[in-house]
């Protein structure tokens, strides 16, 4: 799984992680996880891949208070901004380029 080698990466910042649903079913994929980092803050990473190709993905980082830090993810929802539907909410939505490589 690629999260494992990702959270490896960055070890001296996570503190733990929960894979809180991973799903296979031949080339489809479901995955949800809560990664705790060292500053109490947490990420919250959301995945679905459907024959081969990922379809949704989202990444949501909040503070120690459940205050939203960054939201990263490809909903259709901002078709407007250039990198559609890949964008991120830092209080307001600006493109930015996928969550998850």
């Amino acid at each position: 799984m690629r999260l494992h080698k990702t959270l490896g990466e960055f070890r001296d910042i996570v503190d733990s992680s929960e894979v809180l649903r991973y799903d296979v079913a031949g080339a489809n994929t479901r995955l949800k996880a809560r990664i705790d980092l060292r500053d109490a803050s947490q990420l919250f990473v959301r995945e679905v891949v459907l024959d081969g190709r990922r379809m949704k993905c989202a990444c949501h980082w909040q503070d120690r208070t459940g205050r939203l830090l960054v939201r990263w993810d490809n909903a259709e929802c901002w078709s407007a901004v250039r990198t559609a539907p890949h964008h991120k909410n830092e209080g307001e939505v600006q493109a930015s380029g996928p969550p998850m490589p």
